[in-house]
Formats: C-alpha cells, sequence, structure tokens
C-alpha cells in the first residue's frame, strides 16, 4: 500500500481473493455513481470469473479516510504494464472514480507500481471530465430507459421509417421463403452455442481476423461465461438471444448479463441466410422483447455504427487511454510508446497503424510466443492473399 496527498489517500493493488467485502461493497457504490457502470463488464463478480481464469488479474483500489475512492481491475503485465481485465473483451474498462474523486489514473499507477496503462475502450468520467483530451468514440445500446412508458419499437420505427420498412420487408421474406420466425434468449444451450461460435470462426478467417472464438484466452473466457448459469439473471453469466426459423438457428448473440443488463460479444448469422439480413431480424425483435427479457440495457458490441443507430441509441462514450506513471517503468514505456509512435499515431487505415493494432490483439489474446508468431505469419500470408487478389481479379 502506498499512501499520498492530503488529505491522505491509501492505493493498493491486490488479488481478487484479497479484496475485503468493505471494498467490495465500495465498488459497488462506484457502479451505481456512473451512468454506465452497471454494466456486467465492469462488475467485481466479472472480474472474479475472470481471475479463475487467469493469475495476473490485480484490483487497483484508492482509498480516503477508509472509503472507496476509485477501483481498477486490470491484468498486470510484464514491465509494469497494465492492460483492461478481460481483454480482449473489454468494450468497457475504467477506472471507477467517485463524485469529484481527484484520484488520477497516473496516481493509480505509481501507487500500484505500474509503469502504463494502455485501454482502446475506457469510459469517461462524467465527475473529471477535464481529465479525459482524447476523442470520445461512439458505442450502440439498447435502453429501455430511454422509453420507459412506451413501445420501444414504435419510437426506433419512428425515427427511421423507411429503414424500418425495409427491415419488415426482408423479416416477411425471410418468413415467405424459410418459414415462421421464432425469436429466444436465456442461457447457452451449448450444441447451439458452438453453432455460433463456428460461424463466427469463419468470419474471421474470411475476413484474415484473429479468430478470438478460438484463441487461448479469449476461448477460455467465452466458455467460463457460458458454463455460468446460475438459478436466475440476477447473477452474472452467459446470455443469448437466437433467432430461429421453422425451428432451426440462424443467427444470435452471445455475451454477459448481470441482472437487467446485457452485454453482447458475439454476434453471427449462417451465412446461407445472408440474403435475408438475419442480424438485422434479431435486433428487431429484440427491441420488441425488451421487457419480456427482463432488460434494461443490451449493450452491443463495439464498431458497426453504421447499422446499430438503427436499433440503439449512443450508449457509453469510451476514449482510447495511455496513462504512464512516473519511475523507471514509465520511462521504459514512453521510450517504447516513441519507438511505435509514428506508426500508433498514423492514420487508422495506414499499414503502420493496423499493424500496431494487429500485434497488440494478438498479444491480448495469445499467451505463448509461438502462438503470437503463427497467428501474425497467418496475418501476413492472408494480407499478401487479399492484396494479390485485388490486382489480379480474374484469380480470385
Amino acid at each position: 500500500m502506498k499512501t499520498f496527498g492530503a488529505p491522505p489517500i491509501d492505493i493498493s493493488c491486490l488479488t481478487m481473493e484479497a479484496v475485503s467485502a468493505t471494498d467490495l461493497a465500495g465498488w459497488e457504490r462506484l457502479r451505481h455513481h456512473h451512468p454506465h457502470g452497471l454494466s456486467p463488464l465492469l462488475s467485481p463478480s466479472f472480474a472474479k470469473t475472470v481471475s479463475r481464469l487467469r493469475r495476473d488479474v490485480r484490483v487497483l483500489i484508492a482509498r480516503k479516510g477508509g472509503d472507496v475512492e476509485a477501483v481498477l481491475p486490470v491484468h498486470a503485465r510484464p514491465f509494469g504494464f497494465a492492460r483492461p481485465i478481460g481483454a480482449p473483451f473489454d468494450d468497457l474498462a475504467g477506472p471507477l472514480c467517485a463524485p469529484r474523486s481527484t484520484v488520477t489514473m497516473v496516481d493509480l499507477l505509481a501507487g500500484a507500481g505500474f509503469g502504463i496503462y494502455k485501454a482502446q475502450n475506457a469510459i469517461q468520467s462524467p465527475h473529471q471530465p477535464e481529465a479525459d483530451t482524447h476523442e470520445a468514440q461512439v458505442t450502440y445500446a439498447i435502453d429501455r430507459r430511454d422509453n420507459p412508458d412506451g413501445d420501444l419499437f414504435e419510437a426506433r420505427k419512428r425515427e427511421h421509417p423507411k429503414r424500418f420498412k425495409n427491415f419488415r420487408r426482408l423479416s416477411n421474406r425471410l418468413e415467405r421463403d424459410l418459414g415462421q420466425i421464432d425469436f429466444r434468449w436465456g442461457r447457452p444451450e451449448p450444441v447451439r452455442l458452438a453453432r455460433l461460435l463456428e460461424w463466427k470462426s469463419r468470419q474471421f478467417q474470411r475476413e484474415g481476423l484473429l479468430d478470438i472464438t478460438s484463441a487461448t484466452h479469449s476461448r477460455a473466457l467465452l466458455k467460463a461465461i457460458a458454463d455460468q448459469r446460475p438459478e436466475d439473471f440476477t447473477a452474472l453469466g452467459g446470455f443469448v438471444v437466437e433467432l430461429h426459423v421453422d425451428g432451426n438457428l440462424i443467427a444470435g448473440h452471445f455475451g454477459v448479463r448481470e441482472g437487467a443488463h446485457f452485454h453482447s460479444w458475439i454476434s453471427a448469422y449462417d451465412p446461407d441466410c445472408s440474403k435475408y439480413a438475419p442480424g438485422m431480424v434479431l435486433l428487431m425483435n429484440a427491441l420488441s422483447f425488451m421487457g419480456e427479457m427482463g432488460l434494461d440495457t443490451y449493450q452491443l458490441a463495439n464498431g458497426h455504427g453504421h447499422y446499430k443507430k438503427y436499433f440503439a441509441t449512443p450508449g457509453a462514450p469510451v476514449i482510447s487511454r495511455t496513462a504512464i506513471a512516473p519511475g523507471l517503468k514509465g520511462t521504459f514505456h514512453s521510450a517504447r510508446q516513441a519507438a511505435t509512435g509514428l506508426l500508433d499515431n498514423a492514420a487508422d487505415n495506414a499499414p503502420g497503424a493496423r499493424l500496431v493494432r494487429r500485434l497488440d490483439h494478438i498479444a491480448v489474446c495469445e499467451p505463448s510466443a509461438l502462438a503470437r508468431t503463427r497467428e501474425m505469419a497467418y496475418a501476413l500470408v492472408k494480407r499478401s492473399g487479399s492484396k494479390s487478389a485485388a490486382a489480379h481479379p480474374e484469380r480470385a
């Protein structure tokens, strides 16, 4: 534990097992202070699940006068590198801070002995807006609290009438061609979940992306969440939303749910049904069944806002955040950042920027050097093949 400031603030770096009941209660209080803090990804239960899979989970806790001021669960990587808990499924990352707290990311890192913290999807603190200087990215969520007394489907339909007319046309065509639509939800059934993950795996392979359904760390976390099947939905566990036609699964979302809050990680559909846009039909049904599912929020995984905006509203704003602490570890990472700065700060679609993101994504998902080398070689071969096909379309 390290102490600084006046009044004094104590900062601890603990294993999940060492977090006291008092600190867990303080953590829960911080969740209720933040407008998006009730996401399952920001809960102690999620951190406990991850800590059972990995020994590198640490919880950074700042206390003032015995009260919890800030909480940040991380993966403690070599050389003082802290990553968000649950990466690569870290669509929302901390820290959670108390109202009017003066604790900064640098304070947390320095007090816990880390040199750097990097997160692509760090939530913004509503109490410390001046601390978040990066441009916020938009995430999307279906939020029943936006329209608690009305029909959420009708509200979105009024806002996008032409789009919803087209979605209805697709839905009718799907039923006419293949059979009756059946919308289902609940704890994942192993055979159907395996089918969803297989469809997603094939998509990753087609697009030359790292397959997070089979990579070591991500596969283990998907399985651990799917295997958590509490008696009711107040406790954290796996949750799936499925679209069936004539008794056959054709699309689904899988993720983690706690209480009235669901965060989707995996979105997949039967490629043989792609002409019907089954993912759109699934989301259209999800709007109508939010109340019956007992959900207040249905957080959609980041990206693809071009279609999510028709079903969802902007959710938690997130930023790409890098914080570096003073000291030897921080100096090491500052030099490393400078060495890759030209690549990291290049345009998003520049080859260097894509390479940095790909290497980082591989490092998050695969623990061994051999697996990382294999994944990078696969990416290079896939990219080379894509360039060849573009240069010689007659061969594609």
